[in-house]
């Protein structure tokens, strides 16, 4: 099972093997933030009850 919460490597290393460093705490926090803004509804939309139950 894949972990959502896991935070990858701080250093990358491509395939032509340069490596550079990222921060995987801003990466997990982009990705969560993305998915908020998926989820949100446009202004005056309201969520069905299906969407408001859905797990």
């Amino acid at each position: 099972m894949i972990n959502p919460f896991d935070l990858g490597s701080s250093r990358i290393v491509s395939g032509t093997g340069h490596a550079s460093e990222r921060d995987p705490v801003l990466d997990q926090a982009r990705l969560a933030v993305g998915l908020i803004a998926l989820m949100v509804k446009d202004d005056g939309e309201r969520m069905t009850k299906d969407e408001r139950t859905a797990r």
